[in-house]
């Protein structure tokens, strides 16, 4: 159990663990599924589910279902995708242009529970996680152990105390995998697992795919991808960079865990300089420690994010421990498990 206020940021490449896409992949994947193109009335290219979404929104803006007043917004996006650094980066480009903002995040929806579907932590079987071990496990593995050290069926109530995770990502994967782990680790059912789990708290400051079906009525199951009125209101929830800032509720929320937190751990995360702008408040900080997944980064690469961290983290006068390892996200866990766990 973590004993001092901790929290966890997680982007991109921690979901990569359990085989979702990274920005590339994704606006590749993107890219495919938005050039459509038609031949005899049949789709020839392009997602036939979301061709259908598209279908939806045109007769709701337009009368009817014909996708033509669209075709053109959609075949510049997917033309675009491999000048773009990601597409949410493509969709903040476009902001003013509804047409392509709801195009792109119907892609965005579809691809990331198309993706939760092929991970490494989805069975069809009792939708339960798969759990690995040795050079496949992932950071939720290791970040479970954590949480479960010292931890017993008694208060295991508690399990989630002084932490919450920002995740920068549009997946379920982490409170997917950690109801089963806990129901599987501390042999309960499944409604005491869920009433556990509910306690810890996820920020998504760009939404998510949807809540999970136990964590509220007409939740979206874990990997679903095919129901085009379902896949159009998950695309409605997803934000783009401006939109976000706009949520003042949210940003507040987010800053509010960082002025509290002794220590935050950053997997995966890029550091791009919108998504930190989310985590910069004008009052000091209380944290301590900082501890970054910084595998593949050159020494000059992560001297630029420390001194970006320190802008956003460091308290008034205050030495700020800065850890960064080159090594997988689940290292973070192995390498620095005596000084996340302390008091």
């Amino acid at each position: 159990m973590f004993r001092k206020r901790t929290t966890v940021v997680v982007g991109a490449g921690a979901s990569s663990d359990f085989g979702l896409p990274l920005g590339t992949a994704l606006k590749e994947e993107i890219g495919k599924s938005l050039n459509i193109s038609f031949r005899d009335g049949q789709v020839r290219t392009g997602d036939p589910v979301l061709i259908d979404c598209i279908r939806l929104v045109a007769f709701e803006k337009y009368g009817h279902r014909n996708i033509k007043e669209f075709l053109g917004d959609v075949r510049n996006l997917s033309n675009a995708m491999p000048l773009a650094i990601s597409i949410d980066h493509y969709l903040h480009a476009h902001e003013k242009n509804e047409q392509i903002k709801i195009c792109g995040k119907l892609a965005i929806a579809r691809s990331i529970l198309l993706a939760e579907r092929k991970s490494s932590i989805w069975s069809k079987e009792y939708d339960q996680p798969s759990l690995s071990n040795g050079e496949d496990e992932t950071w939720l593995e290791a970040f479970f152990r954590a949480l479960n050290e010292d931890v017993t069926l008694d208060n295991v109530d508690q399990i989630f105390s002084n932490v919450a995770i920002i995740s920068f990502n549009y997946d379920r994967c982490i409170k997917h995998f950690l109801k089963h782990a806990i129901k599987s680790y501390y042999s309960i059912g499944d409604k005491k697992a869920e009433d556990i789990t509910r306690k810890l708290e996820v920020i998504h400051p760009y939404g998510s795919v949807g809540e999970l079906p136990w964590e509220a009525e007409g939740g979206v199951p874990f990997g679903l991808s095919d129901e085009p009125k379902k896949l159009l209101a998950i695309a409605r929830s997803i934000k783009t960079f401006s939109e976000s800032v706009d949520d003042v509720e949210k940003t507040e929320r987010i800053q509010s865990l960082l002025s509290k937190s002794k220590q935050v751990l950053f997997l995966g995360f890029g550091f791009h300089k919108q998504n930190m702008d989310l985590l910069v408040a004008p009052n000091p900080r209380s944290c301590d420690s900082v501890y970054a997944s910084a595998i593949g980064l050159s020494e000059s690469n992560i001297a630029r994010k420390q001194a970006r961290l320190v802008g956003s983290l460091k308290r008034e006068y205050h030495t700020l421990d800065q850890n960064f390892i080159n090594a997988k996200c689940r290292d973070i866990f192995n390498e620095y498990w005596d000084s996340l766990l302390a008091s």
